[in-house]
């Protein structure tokens, strides 16, 4: 993904009702004034997760770019107003994006583009940037889901994959907290453009690529611990991404 000049935003449009929404891109020092937004939508809508909005203002001075990802922190406003974020990894590696945090200001939920909601608006706008640089082998967006936000996922067109998923509790803190994990469910939005056969047919090769790509590459778990060596499968042997700048 091209460096992003500050101020200049990746998506616009306007809601049935004439707001302009935008959407810009918060790392490689870009568009910085929107970091403490973002880091208190974090801390308001994820309140257990206390490490995160420093790992946020940590990520967006670094180049988005890194060794196998492209770490994306995308922030929205309405008219110029704070209106939704979300923080996602490019996984070029495993040929996936996946969702790590994300949310929308409450007066905003029920904004409509061509009577679709700002949160199918965005996801669709940012699966189209993600889909110009993943070209090949694109296995589409993956996300983590408690058995509590699920029921309002699937409506939004998500998939539970049918895998025994756990994550642990502490995220990237896990060294130091403990590896304690809890289960999750993974869901799964295909590529766009393809037809219910050709997902289903598709869904089956996602499996360990999904789990890899949050529980090796995301959160650095030791692909020895068996059930991590379980959910990743031949995905242990792929080489790993890398945070660090490239």
């Amino acid at each position: 993904m091209s460096t992003i000049e500050d101020g200049a935003p990746l998506l616009t449009g306007i809601a049935d009702t004439g707001e302009v929404v935008e959407m810009f891109d918060v790392t490689g020092g870009n568009n910085l004034r929107f970091v403490d937004e973002m880091c208190r939508m974090q801390s308001e809508n994820f309140s257990t997760y206390t490490g995160v909005p420093d790992r946020i203002r940590a990520e967006a001075a670094l180049p988005a770019q890194r060794n196998g990802l492209i770490v994306a922190q995308w922030f929205y406003t309405v008219d110029g107003k704070t209106a939704s974020y979300q923080v996602a990894d490019i996984n070029l590696a495993r040929r996936t994006q996946t969702v790590v945090f994300g949310a929308v200001e409450k007066p905003f939920r029920r904004l409509t583009f061509g009577g679709t909601r700002l949160y199918q608006w965005a996801t669709a706008g940012r699966r189209s940037l993600v889909a110009r640089v993943i070209t090949d082998d694109w296995l589409g967006t993956i996300a983590e889901s408690s058995d509590k936000a699920l029921p309002v996922l699937l409506t939004s067109g998500w998939i539970p994959l049918p895998i025994e998923y756990q994550a642990p509790v502490h995220l990237t803190a896990w060294r130091e907290l403990g590896l304690e994990t809890e289960s999750l469910t993974l869901i799964w939005l295909p590529p766009d453009g393809l037809s219910p056969e050709q997902a289903a047919e598709l869904q089956p090769k996602v499996y360990e690529r999904a789990a890899a790509s949050f529980l090796l590459d995301l959160y650095g778990l030791d692909a020895s611990i068996p059930w991590v060596a379980e959910l990743c499968g031949n995905e242990v042997n792929r080489p790993r991404t890398s945070r660090e700048p490239a």
